[in-house]
């Protein structure tokens, strides 16, 4: 990993997911958190307060800047891959990426969503020999320029996504209603279906290219996205329930340290399962409404045993043009990684498999996995 995830002083001051964000919605999060943070985060809240101010004034630039280019945009219908947490969305999202013909929202433009016209050019390559190494979740490679989850970049326009229980756990149960929407009021809908054309059509003044996007909480939003892009396409991914809990787990554990500001609940069962659930009753509901020859799905463990031939089905499913084109250059990548050493996880004990699969036996039986 990045010789910088390792120090103990970027630990006790990293920005982590809201690096991005502005100062009123900073001053708002902390308001609707009742200002409840550990006192060893303190130095974290401070930075986070400069760094706020810097991206109030560097929106309103940008705003003033490439606003009224940007907003003329029409966005085309994206890619999305959906799948739950570490069920492999990465891996899918960084095989679909080596087509050139998509554009991706890199980890600088999820970090910054507000500023990344005007400072992008700049500061990530200033910042990038920071970052690049490798997730400090897994061993997966990482710079400001591989793709990530535009979930982050919404939660910094709206604070209406599931992620920011992560970070205020005492609050999960609040932020846990915005994974689907379910519940919530038409305003608030409204707020996140405007933060998400204003950040892809950002994107897409930039690159001009159609977009592949990726971010678990998409899952649960199936019918949102469709209003939104009738004609989007779906991928969806999935995998053993034991090891996505098992993996979701340990990240969790990593992360904690450098992105939560209040201390974790302490049945992480119970939560995992209860958002896992959550999740995939409102995709099975909504996977209805999307347009035949517009979803197409792949086990995890089969992507994995053959990628090539696994997204050549997936193109032509989805209807997606010349693989050919495309088969040199993901080739490369596959090659590239094929050193790639998975994290070893702790295994679950009988109780714990248990209570697992009593709660999604559902997700068990309907993609065949053994108990």
């Amino acid at each position: 990993m990045p010789l910088i995830f390792q120090s103990k002083i970027y630990q006790a001051i990293s920005p982590g997911a809201l690096m991005g964000i502005t100062h009123k919605r900073w001053r708002r999060l902390l308001a609707e958190n009742h200002f409840e943070v550990e006192p060893k985060h303190r130095p974290r809240i401070m930075l986070l307060h400069v760094l706020s101010l810097f991206n109030s004034m560097a929106g309103w630039m940008e705003n003033l800047l490439f606003a009224s280019a940007y907003r003329k945009i029409s966005v085309p219908p994206p890619l999305f891959v959906l799948g739950i947490a570490r069920s492999g969305t990465s891996f899918l999202h960084n095989l679909l990426s080596q087509d050139h013909r998509f554009s991706f929202p890199n980890l600088y433009q999820i970090r910054n969503p507000h500023t990344f016209l005007l400072t992008e050019p700049i500061i990530s390559r200033l910042t990038n020999f920071l970052i690049s190494g490798k997730r400090l979740q897994d061993n997966v490679a990482i710079s400001w320029n591989t793709p990530d989850e535009d979930q982050f970049a919404i939660m910094l326009f709206t604070l209406k996504e599931s992620c920011l229980g992560k970070l205020f756990p005492k609050k999960r149960d609040y932020y846990e209603k915005f994974a689907t929407f379910n519940g919530c009021t038409q305003d608030e809908i409204d707020h996140w279906k405007e933060a998400v054309v204003t950040f892809l059509q950002k994107l897409t003044w930039k690159d001009k290219r159609p977009l592949v996007l990726k971010s678990p909480s998409h899952t649960g939003k199936v019918r949102l996205l469709l209003e939104l892009f009738p004609q989007a396409k779906f991928i969806h991914i999935h995998r053993h329930p034991y090891d996505v809990y098992r993996s979701e787990t340990q990240a969790s554990k990593r992360l904690q340290s450098i992105w939560a500001f209040q201390h974790p609940v302490h049945d992480p069962i119970a939560v995992w399962t209860n958002s896992y659930n959550s999740l995939y009753e409102a995709f099975l509901h909504d996977k209805e409404l999307i347009p035949p020859g517009n979803y197409h799905e792949v086990r995890y463990g089969d992507l994995v045993q053959d990628p090539i031939n696994h997204i050549r089905e997936a193109y032509k499913a989805l209807d997606l043009p010349d693989f050919e084109l495309i088969e040199l250059d993901l080739a490369k990548y596959v090659e590239s990684i094929k050193n790639y050493k998975k994290n070893r996880h702790p295994g679950l004990t009988a109780a714990e498999k248990k209570r697992i699969h009593e709660s999604c036996r559902h997700i068990f039986k309907l993609h065949g996995y053994a108990k």
